[in-house]
């Protein structure tokens, strides 16, 4: 994690990489063989600002972005992009709060010629405060997505309650 601009800009990264087998249910092969095995890489990077404004007021906005690479000698698998950008403002409830939030995930493998896999989420909070231990709310937003084959689109809505008790 890295705090680019003091109290403003920040940036994680990550990167690792690790060797799988591919089917469990096929012979296991020799440390130093191929067969039945892929070799992942996947690095990560996050740029995002993040700060406070007024009394009890938040804000943020973040891309979450992922990068996965894969090797092997015996299979076909994809390397790999997914993305979730997002942009909040928030007031902590005291006693009232509220959230609003705008969210785009993507997902994309290289050798696949279909669209990208797309969820898009608009969202508000309200919530109000009973004791600094406990809140409750109700949530209300708009999403749409292509994960399967048919566009779908609709309402969502629920409610929350939220305790955290003291020592």
């Amino acid at each position: 994690n890295l705090e680019a601009i003091d109290q403003l800009f920040y940036i994680d990264a990550a990167l690792q990489a690790n060797q799988s087998l591919i089917n469990p249910f096929l012979p296991q092969s020799a440390a130093d063989s191929t067969f039945n095995k892929y070799t992942y890489v996947q690095g990560s990077v996050a740029p995002y600002l993040q700060g406070n404004f007024a009394t009890n007021w938040r804000y943020l906005v973040r891309s979450d972005n992922s990068y996965t690479y894969t090797t092997q000698s015996d299979s076909n698998l994809d390397n790999a992009y997914h993305g979730r950008h997002r942009a909040e403002v928030a007031r902590i409830a005291t006693p009232l709060g509220g959230l609003l939030q705008v969210q785009r995930d993507v997902t994309r493998f290289d050798d696949l010629r279909d669209v990208d896999q797309e969820l898009d989420v608009v969202r508000a909070t309200i919530n109000y405060a009973f004791t600094p231990q406990f809140s409750a709310g109700l949530r209300g937003g708009y999403e749409r997505t292509n994960y399967t084959r048919t566009e779908e689109s609709g309402p969502i809505y629920g409610a929350e309650l939220e305790w955290r008790p003291g020592p």
